[in-house]
C-alpha cells in the first residue's frame, strides 16, 4: 500500500509535500515583488485614476479608461499567477497564462493608440511644468512607446521559455517592472520626482539581480540582460526623442 491512509472509513490524500528551500525563497521573493509592484501602481495612479473621484482629475477619454482597466489587470494577474505557483496550482496557472497571452496583445494594441493620442494632444506628463528632459509631446512619446516596446519583448520572450521556470518567472518580472515608470512619474514630489522615479525603478530591477546572488551565488541572465536592456533603453528615449529623425517619424505617426 501507499502513503495513502484510512481514518473511520475515510480515505485521506496524502499530504503535500513541503517546499524545498529554494521553493520557499522562490515564493517569498516574487510575491513580495508582486505586491510591491501592485502598491507601486496604486500609489501612483491614486490620485490621477483611483481615487480620482476624491481628488478631482477628469480622465481625457474613454480610451484612457480601458488603457488602465487592461494595465490595472495585468498587475493583478501577475500578482495571481505567483500566488497560484507559491500554492502549488501550476496546472490553473498554466490555463490561466492563456487569458495572460490575450490580455498582453490588448494591452499592446490600447497602449499603442493611447500613446499616439497622448501625442495628439500634446501630452507631456501629469506634471507639464516640471523639466522632463523632453523638448515636446513628440518626444515625450518616446516614453510610452519605448515602455511598450519592453513590455512586448519581455512577454514575448517569458511566453517562448514558459516550460523554463526560472526564465519565465524572471522575464514575466521583468515585463511588469517595465511597466512601472509611468506609475512612479506620477507620485506629486515635484523636481524630487525625476530622480525618485529613477531611483524607484533602479531599485526594482536591482533587487532580481541581488536576490539572484545571494541565493544562488550568481545573476540569473534573465536580470542581467533585462535588467540592462531597461535602464540602456530609459537612457536613450530622450537622446532620441528630441532627434531630428524620430520627429519626422513621430509626426507620421500621429497624422
Amino acid at each position: 500500500m501507499g502513503p495513502t491512509t484510512v481514518t473511520s472509513g475515510t480515505m485521506q490524500a496524502p499530504a503535500a509535500k513541503p517546499l524545498t528551500d529554494g521553493a520557499s525563497r522562490d515564493r517569498f521573493f516574487f510575491g513580495g515583488m508582486a505586491i510591491a509592484a501592485a502598491l507601486t501602481v496604486f500609489a501612483g495612479f491614486a490620485r490621477t485614476y483611483y481615487l480620482r473621484s476624491w481628488t478631482g482629475v477628469q480622465v481625457a477619454s474613454p480610451l484612457v479608461h480601458v488603457h488602465a482597466v487592461l494595465f490595472t489587470a495585468w498587475i493583478l494577474l501577475f500578482f495571481f499567477q505567483v500566488a497560484l505557483v507559491a500554492r502549488g496550482r501550476r496546472d490553473l496557472h498554466k490555463r490561466l497564462g492563456i487569458a495572460g497571452a490575450a490580455l498582453a496583445l490588448a494591452m499592446l494594441i490600447v497602449g499603442y493608440q493611447t500613446s499616439i493620442a497622448s501625442a495628439r494632444r500634446g501630452f507631456m506628463g501629469q506634471f507639464p511644468n516640471e523639466p522632463t528632459g523632453f523638448i515636446d509631446a513628440l518626444a515625450f512619446l518616446t516614453l510610452g512607446l519605448g515602455d511598450i516596446l519592453l513590455f512586448a519583448i519581455f512577454v514575448a520572450a517569458a511566453f517562448w521559455y514558459r516550460s523554463q521556470a526560472q526564465m519565465h518567472k524572471r522575464l514575466m518580472m521583468l515585463a511588469t517592472i517595465s511597466l512601472l515608470s509611468a506609475a512612479l512619474t506620477r507620485f506629486p514630489l515635484g523636481h524630487a520626482r525625476l530622480p525618485f522615479t529613477i531611483l524607484g525603478l533602479t531599485a526594482f530591477l536591482l533587487a532580481g539581480p541581488i536576490y539572484d546572488w545571494g541565493t544562488r551565488g550568481r545573476v540569473h541572465p534573465a536580470n542581467l540582460w533585462g535588467g540592462l536592456l531597461i535602464l540602456i533603453s530609459g537612457a536613450l528615449r530622450p537622446v532620441i526623442g528630441n532627434s531630428q529623425p524620430w520627429h519626422t517619424f513621430a509626426q507620421w505617426l500621429v497624422r
